[in-house]
């Protein structure tokens, strides 16, 4: 596992492999997200759970992408031939950040189906006004959902306190 980057022997293989987790201590925390994971981020107020940047969300029922990136060799051969600006195009424009609680339950969501604030990056509350920073790479500009908003969704209101 830690002599090698190719994809045997690797992290990759042992997450995929119950009896080698076993005997080093590694176990999967959250499973079948609905998309590319960036950043994860915990809630700088109540360190009580998580915030998940997911950049790209996987389109149902099929997405060219989700399965050309699947393996590594697709995925560095295209990163190496086609600059990201490109290959962003051909994404899902949907903005998604997942709340997650420190046992890998989701506790909540926040969507974007529009597609105005995409390929978030990362997401987390300023711990002094509980305010949801947003972050992308791709944004021209810091994404702010203040908290009165939050507050307002459907079942965030105690999830904030």
């Amino acid at each position: 596992m830690f002599t090698s980057c190719a994809e045997n022997g690797t992290l990759y293989d042992t997450l995929h492999s119950p009896e080698r987790m076993d005997h080093i201590g590694l176990e999967i925390f959250l499973e079948s997200i609905p998309g590319y994971p960036d950043n994860i981020r915990i809630d700088k107020l109540t360190y009580d759970r998580l915030y998940l940047g997911i950049a790209v969300k996987s389109a149902q029922p099929f997405s060219l992408l989700y399965y050309l990136f699947q393996g590594n060799l697709f995925r560095h051969i295209i990163g190496r031939l086609v600059p990201m600006k490109y290959i962003e195009k051909f994404f899902p424009k949907y903005g998604l950040v997942g709340v997650i609680g420190l046992d890998g339950s989701v506790q909540a969501s926040l969507h974007d189906p529009k597609g105005n604030v995409i390929l978030i990056s990362e997401a987390q509350r300023h711990p002094l006004t509980g305010d949801i920073w947003l972050g992308s790479h791709a944004m021209p500009y810091l994404g702010v959902l203040k908290k009165e908003y939050v507050e307002a969704i459907p079942g965030w209101g105690a999830l904030l306190e």
